[in-house]
Protein backbone atom coordinates (compact mmCIF):
# COMPACT_ATOMS: atom_id res chain seq x y z
CA UNK A 1 0.00 0.00 0.00
CA UNK A 2 3.07 2.50 1.07
CA UNK A 3 4.65 1.62 -2.35
CA UNK A 4 1.81 2.24 -4.37
CA UNK A 5 0.67 5.43 -2.81
CA UNK A 6 4.10 7.01 -3.04
CA UNK A 7 4.35 6.33 -6.63
CA UNK A 8 1.73 9.04 -7.14
CA UNK A 9 3.54 11.56 -5.04
CA UNK A 10 4.41 14.96 -6.70
CA UNK A 11 6.79 17.44 -5.67
CA UNK A 12 4.02 19.54 -4.13
CA UNK A 13 2.89 16.93 -1.50
CA UNK A 14 6.59 16.12 -0.25
CA UNK A 15 7.00 19.13 1.85
CA UNK A 16 3.71 18.49 3.77
CA UNK A 17 4.54 14.67 4.16
CA UNK A 18 7.92 15.06 5.38
CA UNK A 19 6.72 17.47 8.35
CA UNK A 20 3.47 14.12 8.49
CA UNK A 21 6.59 11.75 9.44
CA UNK A 22 7.86 13.83 12.71
CA UNK A 23 4.50 14.57 13.39
CA UNK A 24 3.85 10.90 13.69
CA UNK A 25 6.36 10.11 15.41
CA UNK A 26 5.98 13.08 18.26
CA UNK A 27 2.24 11.26 18.25
CA UNK A 28 4.28 8.05 18.95
CA UNK A 29 6.37 9.19 21.72
CA UNK A 30 3.26 11.07 23.12
CA UNK A 31 1.66 8.55 23.21
CA UNK A 32 4.62 6.22 24.98
CA UNK A 33 4.56 9.05 27.98
CA UNK A 34 0.62 9.35 27.94
CA UNK A 35 -1.22 5.98 28.02
CA UNK A 36 -1.10 2.95 29.61
CA UNK A 37 1.25 0.31 29.05
CA UNK A 38 -0.09 -3.55 28.53
CA UNK A 39 2.53 -4.91 30.63
CA UNK A 40 5.56 -4.05 32.95
CA UNK A 41 8.05 -5.76 30.54
CA UNK A 42 9.23 -4.84 26.79
CA UNK A 43 10.49 -1.70 25.15
CA UNK A 44 7.40 0.75 25.56
CA UNK A 45 7.22 -0.07 28.36
CA UNK A 46 10.98 0.65 29.29
CA UNK A 47 10.65 3.72 27.67
CA UNK A 48 7.70 4.86 29.58
CA UNK A 49 9.47 4.23 32.87
CA UNK A 50 12.31 6.03 32.35
CA UNK A 51 10.66 9.31 31.00
CA UNK A 52 10.10 12.33 33.01
CA UNK A 53 6.58 11.88 31.82
CA UNK A 54 5.07 15.04 32.07
CA UNK A 55 7.80 17.00 30.34
CA UNK A 56 8.19 14.44 27.72
CA UNK A 57 4.38 15.74 27.30
CA UNK A 58 4.86 19.14 27.16
CA UNK A 59 7.68 18.97 24.77
CA UNK A 60 5.69 16.52 22.35
CA UNK A 61 2.57 18.55 22.45
CA UNK A 62 4.63 21.44 21.33
CA UNK A 63 6.42 19.66 18.94
CA UNK A 64 2.99 18.36 17.62
CA UNK A 65 1.31 22.00 17.41
CA UNK A 66 4.77 23.30 14.94
CA UNK A 67 4.56 19.96 13.00
CA UNK A 68 0.73 20.88 12.44
CA UNK A 69 1.66 24.58 11.97
CA UNK A 70 4.32 23.82 9.31
CA UNK A 71 1.75 21.57 7.29
CA UNK A 72 -0.40 24.51 7.34
CA UNK A 73 2.44 27.13 6.35
CA UNK A 74 3.88 24.76 3.55
CA UNK A 75 0.37 24.08 2.34
CA UNK A 76 -2.99 25.29 3.78
CA UNK A 77 -5.15 22.50 1.97
CA UNK A 78 -3.00 19.49 2.08
CA UNK A 79 -1.94 20.91 5.79
CA UNK A 80 -5.48 20.38 7.15
CA UNK A 81 -6.30 17.07 5.27
CA UNK A 82 -2.68 15.54 6.87
CA UNK A 83 -3.05 17.12 10.46
CA UNK A 84 -7.22 15.63 10.13
CA UNK A 85 -5.87 12.47 9.16
CA UNK A 86 -3.78 12.21 11.83
CA UNK A 87 -7.20 10.98 13.65
CA UNK A 88 -5.59 7.48 13.94
CA UNK A 89 -5.76 7.96 17.41
CA UNK A 90 -8.37 5.54 17.40
CA UNK A 91 -5.55 3.02 17.31
CA UNK A 92 -4.81 4.28 21.15
CA UNK A 93 -8.51 3.79 21.98
CA UNK A 94 -8.28 0.30 20.50
CA UNK A 95 -5.06 -0.80 22.32
CA UNK A 96 -6.56 0.44 25.24
CA UNK A 97 -10.01 -1.09 25.21
CA UNK A 98 -8.22 -4.59 23.39
CA UNK A 99 -4.96 -5.08 25.11
CA UNK A 100 -4.99 -3.05 28.24
CA UNK A 101 -2.66 -0.58 26.87
CA UNK A 102 -0.07 0.10 24.79
CA UNK A 103 3.04 -1.94 23.54
CA UNK A 104 5.97 -1.65 21.54
CA UNK A 105 4.65 -3.59 19.01
CA UNK A 106 1.09 -1.45 18.86
CA UNK A 107 3.23 1.39 18.68
CA UNK A 108 4.82 0.91 15.65
CA UNK A 109 1.67 -0.35 14.20
CA UNK A 110 0.42 3.35 15.12
CA UNK A 111 3.48 4.80 13.11
CA UNK A 112 2.75 2.80 9.88
CA UNK A 113 -0.64 3.17 9.80
CA UNK A 114 -0.34 6.92 10.63
CA UNK A 115 1.89 7.87 7.69
CA UNK A 116 -0.07 5.70 5.36
CA UNK A 117 -2.91 7.55 6.20
CA UNK A 118 -1.76 10.87 5.86
CA UNK A 119 0.00 9.84 2.53
CA UNK A 120 -3.40 8.38 1.16
CA UNK A 121 -4.83 11.89 2.48
CA UNK A 122 -2.50 14.56 1.19
CA UNK A 123 -1.54 12.64 -2.08
CA UNK A 124 -5.17 11.68 -3.27
CA UNK A 125 -7.07 14.62 -2.63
Amino acid sequence: AAFGIWTEAGAEDIGVLAVGFILSRALNGFGICTFPCAKNSGLAATFAQAADRKRCQIVLVIEILLCIAGMLLIDPLRGTTAAVAVVCLCCRRMAIKTFGGITGDIQGFFLQICELAMAYVVILQ
